[in-house]
């Protein structure tokens, strides 16, 4: 049974204003009998100044704006849904929510805003209203519109999503869980009254670590008498699941004094996806801009500046630092004899069989065309070479899926003081060409420190 304390009409006004959410108490004309704290301040409204005003005047739509009589007897008025979903809730008799776009007065324009529309039936002293709570999602809206056009998978996240309400005495101990909460949770109200809540649904991080109770923005409410917002809470369902909510806690007052908490959360589920998906695309992005498409590995920008690196490394450590620069000798011919198709495959397959066959610590990149690059830090000339010439047997010996041999010719070099980036892959790229006037599938090393 719900605690007495709700029945005193103080008290369920207090707990109205309390709620950060718009809300409104309405007649069946849509008659204004109370409008909440929240609303009062996000609309600038006088709560005497708009009793028993209809709700389109207090909010100045434009259909009211233009209708002689206001609100309710403009033509465009039998298709409103604020007004619609207030029959329905009264002839119904049961909660509904909705999704709307009204277009509002704004200083010398207009402006169309989204509204989350709930509705709520009342029955008080024999009289029949409507609980109306309106939620402006215009900024929501435009995120997911953002959102859809950059990327298609995000397309079907909606971002709209009901709120739970639940409210805390001054113990911590459950006294009101609305339906949503219900939905939300998998409890229902009759279940948790009474309980100590942060230990049943509230007592874990995302991480899944414990909440202390000191940390829980919820009991900081009554302990501070401020109010609490937090974008990164979970919630434990009755079904042993996790949820991330957004919550907002805001402390109860009667009499001056903090008589306990409400709580408004929302499952944010779908968004904490659509940030997880974000952080993979830009990830990809980033990815993608440092790797050559066709061999996966480290395009010329990105080895550019690996290179740039290791040099800097090299200048303050003093480690050796070698490059091997090699290209696959006649891959013109293979290209006009078995199509650009074949010598893409060659070109992957060459890359995957230095890949197995240099160290992690080596980096390897696509310098351009059949041009690839090998940069070996903490490695001298002699080391490199042997490498070198390792990497030419393979390839002669390789079994490549075309018609004819596949050689390469190697250069390699050693990173010197006065070198700059230029420098140094030039003296690799002449040793290269020197295996290739020498006879192709051929190593050759340049010291110049000689």
């Amino acid at each position: 049974m719900i605690n007495d304390v709700f029945h005193r009409p103080d008290f369920l006004l207090e707990l109205l204003n309390a709620v950060p959410s718009m809300l409104m108490i309405v007649d069946s004309d849509v008659r204004i009998h109370h409008i909440n704290t929240a609303m009062a301040r996000e609309l600038g409204l006088d709560r005497d100044a708009v009793f028993m005003t209809r709700a389109g005047d207090a909010l100045r739509c434009i259909h009211a704006a233009k209708a002689p009589e206001g609100c309710g007897t403009a033509e465009a008025c039998r298709d409103c849904v604020l007004r619609n979903s207030v029959t329905e809730a009264m002839e119904g008799q049961r909660v509904s929510r909705t999704c709307a776009k009204l277009e509002l007065l704004a200083g010398n324009g207009t402006t169309d805003v989204q509204l989350l529309i709930s509705t709520a039936p009342i029955s008080y002293e024999g009289k029949s209203f409507v609980l109306l709570a309106l939620e402006n999602i215009t900024e929501l809206k435009q995120v997911e519109d953002s959102l859809r056009a950059s990327e298609a998978k995000l397309r079907n996240i909606t971002t709209v999503m009901g709120e739970g309400v639940y409210v805390l005495d001054r113990d911590m101990r459950l006294t009101f869980l609305n339906p949503e909460g219900e939905k939300l949770l998998g409890w229902s109200e009759k279940e948790l009254l009474g309980k100590y809540v942060h230990d049943v649904f509230h007592c874990r991080k995302a991480d899944g670590s414990e909440l202390h109770a000191a940390d829980c923005p919820v009991l900081k409410t009554v302990y501070t008498g401020t109010s609490h917002r937090s974008e990164e809470e979970v919630f434990l369902r009755k079904d042993g699941t996790m949820i991330p909510v957004a919550l907002v806690s805001t402390p109860l007052r009667e009499r001056g004094c903090i008589i306990g908490s409400v709580a408004v959360f929302r499952d944010i589920t779908e968004i904490a996806h659509t940030t997880a998906e974000l952080k993979r695309l830009n990830e990809l992005l980033e990815r993608r801009a440092a790797t050559d498409a066709l061999t996966d590995i480290c395009n010329r920008l990105k080895f550019s500046e690996l290179l740039i690196q290791e040099m800097r490394e090299f200048r303050r450590y003093g480690h050796q630092l070698s490059l091997i620069m090699f290209d696959i000798d006649s891959f013109k011919r293979i290209n006009d004899e078995e199509g650009h198709q074949t010598g893409d495959a060659v070109l992957r397959e060459l890359t995957q069989l230095v890949k197995g066959n240099i160290r992690a610590a080596d980096v390897f990149g696509r310098w351009g065309g059949e041009e690839f690059m090998i940069l070996s830090p903490h490695t001298g000339l002699d080391e490199t070479a042997q490498l070198g010439e390792k990497l030419r047997g393979l390839t002669e010996t390789h079994c490549f899926n075309c018609r004819q041999t596949v050689t390469c010719s190697f250069g390699i070099t050693q990173c010197t003081d006065k070198d700059t980036l230029e420098s140094f892959t030039n003296r690799a790229d002449i040793a290269m060409y020197r295996a290739k006037a020498g006879g192709r599938n051929r190593v050759e090393v340049i010291d110049a420190e000689a």
